[in-house]
């Protein structure tokens, strides 16, 4: 099971739960699932820079994904906020890397979608769907 994570504006908190993944270092409580998958974490920028690496295609590294996400969300991106969160990701699995050193020029480490990562991107895709299913409506009519 897969659990994303994140803060909203409002400082809220939110979860959304996902069956059949294992992406998180931190243990959580055992729930009651079929499978014997344990919960892991994906955080809510983790998702975003999966996104942002998905459309680059093949491999990439934190420059341009910094400004593909500040783009795509018209806000600031910090480069180091998207290399932690890709360091992450690598240790979930759900992206490698590899180290190119240039002669005479600065290594640059270049990072690649793995299989389980794009997995990952697939069911968060299809859980948001229906997350969000019949909610255009009541938001459009909602009043605080």
């Amino acid at each position: 099971m897969l659990v994303i994570t994140g803060a909203q504006g409002s400082g809220k908190s939110f979860e959304i739960l996902l069956k059949g993944f294992c992406l998180s270092p931190e243990p959580r409580a055992p729930s009651p699932e079929p499978e014997d998958m344990p919960k892991q974490t994906l955080q809510h920028f983790e998702l975003h820079v999966l996104l942002a690496m998905l459309r680059q295609g093949g491999e990439t590294y934190s420059v341009p994904l910094v400004v593909a996400l500040e783009k795509r969300m018209e806000r600031p991106v910090a480069q180091a906020a998207v290399f932690i969160a890709l360091s992450r990701l690598e240790k979930k699995g759900l992206v490698t890397s590899r180290l190119d050193e240039r002669d005479g020029g600065r290594a640059r480490r270049y990072f690649k979608l793995t299989r389980q990562g794009l997995a990952a991107v697939k069911e968060i895709r299809i859980e948001h769907a229906r997350l969000w299913r019949g909610l255009g409506r009541l938001l459009s009519t909602h009043k605080v």
